[in-house]
């Protein structure tokens, strides 16, 4: 549901991103760094500025606005137990995300591209896991903003609680911890038998 607070033009103020290093991590399953987090009510700084969000940890008393922080780590499948919460990711730049379901409990993850893909798709294999939804976000990514290519822009993906796929598209500032959104799109999800069998 929060994708009805990121919209095009605001300012997202995520504070401190937990990051995650990855070195020596074995390609496989990790789940690493997740944080709950929480999108706060907009504000306006100035009646001409644009309106920001600020992001806090742990979640607040309105569900809406509640999600997971699921961060890339290099070399790896990193998941979340989705827990009945949206799932926001970053640091995209070929990866997928995945929501899919292990022995009946649902996870989301954010599988690192090229090195984890043999591994996810060994362990998609398996009869117990059940692919649910994904996608590949930069595959949607308007790098064509305002008329003009913009290599700044950077990628985030957003699964929901009931499996709408949202590629946002924004620039990041200040330190990396603030993103200005420049696009959210959402998607449809990739056939199940490619997401089963990573190209």
């Amino acid at each position: 549901m929060i994708e009805k607070k990121i919209n095009k033009g605001q300012y997202l103020n995520f504070g401190a991103i937990a990051e995650v290093n990855g070195a020596g991590a074995e390609p496989g399953l990790v789940s690493s760094g997740c944080e709950n987090r929480s999108i706060t009510d907009s504000t306006r700084e100035h009646w001409y500025s644009a309106k920001k969000r600020e992001v806090q940890a742990d979640h607040g008393d309105k569900s809406q606005r509640n999600f997971i922080w699921l961060p890339y780590v290099p070399r790896a499948i990193n998941y979340t137990e989705s827990t009945g919460l949206d799932v926001l990711s970053a640091k995209f730049t070929g990866c997928y995300m995945i929501a899919f379901t292990d022995n009946g409990a649902r996870r989301v993850c954010h599988v690192a591209t090229p090195e984890a893909k043999a591994a996810w798709n060994a362990y998609a294999a398996r009869p117990e896991v059940q692919i649910l939804a994904g996608f590949k976000p930069t595959d949607h990514v308007d790098a064509k903003i305002n008329g003009t290519t913009d290599t700044g822009l950077e990628c985030l993906g957003l699964i929901t609680a009931t499996n709408t796929l949202i590629a946002i598209t924004a620039w990041r500032q200040k330190a990396g911890e603030h993103f200005r959104i420049a696009a959210v799109t959402t998607v449809p999800s990739l056939p199940l038998d490619t997401l089963e069998a990573l190209p």
